[in-house]
């Protein structure tokens, strides 16, 4: 059984199954211990897999296991956490909040947590508000959740706890605390180099992290050290890193490659019938299409994907992909006004992930100074720029030479800190330059 939750851990599909089914084989009915945690790995290593339909059948029969529910509630309240994950996996976000819901109830009594592992039933509720964005509850939940794990002794479900405190409190303008709670998870990982990202998300989020505060050379340098690729087999395990290699191409402006690596992630997600990964892939798919410069394909992208979330109330996954989303959801509004899409989308959930994109802003300073401003002509290049208009037509707008349009451009990306047009638009829209 240990040697299973080791493999587990290292994300080693093939050993979790064949020692748990030793485990197995060698238990008696009688022994209730064994023969549940068995279950539960061999649940997992579906979870593992990708297979999550399949796990969330095998976990939901766990979860209403009398052994577990009556005298062993803290293997039932974990489990409800797990049967939550992989319903979010499937993008069904209510189904999620009702089970860790469940696994709270099970962990309290009149309203007070008699389980510490009522912490980690917190974190699976404050992770699908986080998605629709019920920020401040979601932090009062993640808070709850990381002091009540602090007493378990098991630091999976502290990690788990801390990485969604940092995406929470990164939402709500605290960059400095959201690294400071990542920085605390990646020192509880037992080790770094062979745990995977489902279970102690702390390595990919602290990239994560990196490149939504603007530092696409750090979070580059870390997917060239995990060796990650275009040309990667997709793998559930491994989804998120891809996903991030996914946005740190696109802030390199090598979209074409972006797009690549996209179509293989949703075709894999889609064949699997993981509808939250469905969603997150072709959202960014969209973004890909918009920096080819294909309005209008990236448009009925969108349109598409935000069908599929709506129902659901996915917000954060549009909004944490800041100004570009802004712009593309903005399109999508523009021609909704004009008629009904197909598919339609209410007009009040794109308002609605438009606010929050507003609201995200205006998170971040809005009275920074720039060291040095930009002149008149840097700021019409700049508005060029952000309207998506390439050298040679920013040259031919401003009546000026292309290399002169080159040496603006340098001297904005030197004024901004920035590397790319991406780059500089995101920063000139913090900073209330657009």
């Amino acid at each position: 059984m240990l040697r299973a939750e080791l493999a587990r851990h290292r994300g080693d599909v093939e050993h979790t199954i064949r020692f748990a089914q030793l485990a197995r084989a060698h238990a008696d009915e009688g022994d209730r211990y064994l023969r549940f945690f068995t279950s539960w790995n061999l649940a997992v290593a579906k979870q593992m897999q990708g297979r999550v339909g399949e796990a969330e059948d095998a976990l939901a029969e766990l979860a209403a296991d009398p052994w577990a529910t009556g005298l062993n509630r803290y293997f039932a309240v974990r489990t409800y956490y797990t049967l939550g994950q992989v319903q979010r996996a499937r993008g069904r976000l209510s189904a999620a909040l009702q089970t860790c819901q469940q696994g709270l109830e099970l962990a309290t009594e009149a309203g007070r947590p008699v389980l510490p592992a009522a912490g980690v039933a917190h974190v699976g509720i404050a992770e699908v508000l986080y998605e629709r964005n019920e920020l401040d509850p979601a932090l009062d939940q993640a808070m709850r959740g990381v002091e009540l794990c602090g007493q378990l002794g098991y630091a999976q479900w502290l990690v788990t706890g801390l990485a969604a405190l940092a995406r929470i409190r990164q939402a709500l303008g605290d960059q400095a605390g959201a690294l400071e709670a990542i920085g605390e998870g990646e020192r509880l990982v037992p080790n770094p180099e062979t745990i995977v990202d489902i279970f102690f998300p702390v390595a990919v989020q602290r990239a994560r992290l990196l490149l939504a505060q603007g530092d696409v050379e750090a979070a580059a340098r870390w997917c060239a050290e995990r060796g990650l690729g275009v040309e990667d087999e997709p793998s559930y395990l491994r989804e998120r890193e891809h996903l991030l290699l996914a946005r740190v191409l696109l802030a390199q402006d090598e979209s074409d490659q972006a797009f690549m690596l996209l179509e293989g992630l949703s075709e894999e997600a889609q064949a699997a019938g993981r509808g939250g990964s469905v969603i997150e892939t072709l959202a960014l798919q969209a973004l890909t299409l918009q920096a080819k410069r294909e309005k209008e394909r990236a448009v009925s992208a969108l349109t598409r994907v935000l069908a599929l979330a709506e129902p659901e109330g996915y917000v954060r996954t549009f909004v944490d992909e800041g100004p570009a989303m802004a712009t593309l959801l903005s399109e999508v509004l523009k021609v909704r006004q004009r008629g009904p899409l197909a598919p339609d989308i209410p007009a009040y959930y794109l308002r609605k992930l438009l606010a929050a994109l507003d609201q995200d802003a205006s998170h971040i300073a809005s009275d920074a100074e720039l060291p040095e401003p930009l002149s008149e002509r840097e700021m019409e290049v700049l508005a060029l720029l952000a309207a998506g208009k390439s050298n040679r037509q920013i040259a031919k707008e401003l009546f000026v030479a292309l290399s002169t349009v080159k040496t603006h451009i340098k001297n904005i990306y030197t004024k901004l800190d920035a590397h790319n047009r991406t780059q500089a638009v995101s920063r000139a829209r913090e900073l209330g330059l657009l």
